[in-house]
């Protein structure tokens, strides 16, 4: 939870690199 709170401020920081990693947490927090 925390750590999707993290990756979003990234990701508003970082569109580009978040994208990349919000969609590779996506996949493992999904599949998990």
């Amino acid at each position: 939870m925390s750590v999707r709170n993290a990756l979003l401020g990234l990701l508003a920081q970082r569109p580009f690199y978040g994208y990349e990693l919000l969609a590779a947490l996506d996949g493992i927090a999904g599949g998990h």
